[in-house]
């Protein structure tokens, strides 16, 4: 891409080499109406080309974060309605959260798991994991089966 040189101080530079912009990025690249209000100095149509995809960029980037959000705050929900109670992510960065939730949401399915083994080998009523309907909720109930109300 020739026009890769002009963009080098956009989103950190390019590693090892030094240099870029004089006076640096024209805009935010993380934040997509930064990027087509800025003026790269390219010509007509590649303007627009660069605008585009750095626009697209910063779309997807905003995305990939509200998705996350959305993972980590579903699995730490089910894994604390299942009795977790270290759902938090011990490190920073990209998916760490929604990875630690997830991770303390099957910890807890497993154990869950392995009390009704053991509920069904000692020969009583398992706790059964059940949703409840008014709040969808996930609730233990010592019976065979999920009841309505």
């Amino acid at each position: 891409m020739a026009f890769a040189p002009l963009l080098m101080d956009c989103g950190g530079g390019m590693p090892g080499v030094p240099g870029g912009m004089p006076g640096g990025c024209p805009a935010n690249i993380a934040d997509a109406q930064a990027v087509m209000s800025a003026n790269f100095g390219l010509q007509g149509e590649l303007e627009g080309k660069v605008k585009a995809a750095l626009a697209a960029g910063a779309n997807l980037q905003k995305l990939a974060v509200d998705v996350e959000a959305e993972v980590a705050t579903a699995c730490g929900n089910l894994a604390k309605d299942l009795g977790a109670t270290d759902v938090e992510a011990k490190e920073e960065g990209p998916g760490k959260k929604a990875e630690a939730a997830c991770q303390a949401a099957v910890k807890a399915i497993g154990a869950q798991g392995e009390g009704l083994g053991q509920a069904q080998r000692q020969g009583r009523a398992p706790e059964v994991l059940c949703v409840d309907e008014r709040d969808g909720r996930v609730r233990r109930q010592v019976r065979r089966h999920c009841q309505a109300g």
